[in-house]
């Protein structure tokens, strides 16, 4: 899996965006990686936007 470039949320485009890139397939994401990172910090933005 590619890793995407993370910006801020800052409109409902954005966030559709977002929401798209977290439920692409993860199971092979382990944490401390580069992918696992990436999710974490999709779905605290995610978080904070809502």
């Amino acid at each position: 899996m590619a890793i995407t470039s993370i910006k801020l949320i800052n409109s409902k485009q954005d966030l559709e965006n977002a929401l798209k890139r977290v439920d692409e397939p993860w199971d092979a994401t382990e944490p401390n990686t580069p992918e696992g990172d990436e999710l974490v910090i999709l779905t605290k933005l995610i978080e904070n936007y809502e």
